[in-house]
């Protein structure tokens, strides 16, 4: 795949962070609530409807343009469109071995395991996925099965003597968002004037976010994507 001068890693939470810490020093601000459905304007005799809100635990928040990018938690954006999201179940693990380690490693077979180094002296693993399914778990709610961290471990304890005395730092659990052709789904809600949706990047959503917010930004603001070639992810497909 390359070495340490054509590849790179991202932290997903560091980049989370810094994106929101630049985010919030222009002005923007965050809640925290359930998104339960949109809000639309009366009927002007126009082919395309018009988005007036979003309703947040039984309160209308009024909004010029709304963008649906809720992972594999797709209820309300099912009420706009035919796009049944899904969402493939993740365990993973850090594990801490007392250095930096310099080589990822993907394994075939054994559960098909991902190893992620990273430069703070932890071991990202996942593996073993769970079969795609409609998720019915609430989001920061995910269960963690502890059999499936234990065989993540296990199985690290088989192909590496260095990891088999690894600190367990953290077990968690998530879910990678899928459209029902597994293709991405990003643009204009059809028969929407101001809905949009990006969503179902799958195992790639943290290397693409950046790309992708670029592209919506600019279809939202300019009323075309020019750094991307959005027609791939057209979601007129699920109209």
């Amino acid at each position: 795949m390359g070495d340490e001068t054509t590849i790179a890693q991202v932290n997903p939470k560091e980049l989370v962070d810094a994106m929101w810490s630049f985010a919030e020093g222009k002005g923007s601000t965050f809640r925290k609530g359930i998104v339960e459905g949109l809000e639309y304007a009366g009927d002007d005799g126009s082919r395309a409807k018009r988005v007036t809100g979003v309703v947040i635990d039984g309160a209308i928040v009024p909004a010029e343009s709304v963008v649906m990018s809720m992972g594999p938690w797709g209820s309300v954006l099912q009420q706009a469109m035919d796009c049944t999201m899904l969402g493939v179940k993740y365990h993973s693990v850090l594990m801490r071995t007392g250095r930096v380690l310099n080589e990822a490693v993907f394994f075939s077979g054994l559960g098909d395991p991902e190893v992620y180094p990273r430069n703070d002296g932890h071991t990202y693993v996942t593996g073993f996925p769970d079969p795609p399914r409609v998720v019915s778990e609430v989001p920061g709610e995910v269960e963690v099965r502890e059999e499936m961290c234990t065989r993540l471990v296990d199985t690290m304890k088989k192909v590496s003597s260095e990891m088999g005395g690894a600190e367990i730092a953290l077990k968690q659990s998530c879910y990678l968002p899928f459209t029902k052709d597994s293709v991405p789904c990003m643009g204009i809600v059809p028969k929407h004037a101001n809905a949009y949706v990006a969503t179902g990047h799958g195992c790639w959503g943290i290397m693409n976010s950046l790309a992708s917010g670029l592209a919506m930004s600019e279809l939202i603001i300019n009323g075309e994507a020019t750094s991307v070639d959005l027609r791939p992810f057209d979601p007129e497909r699920f109209a």
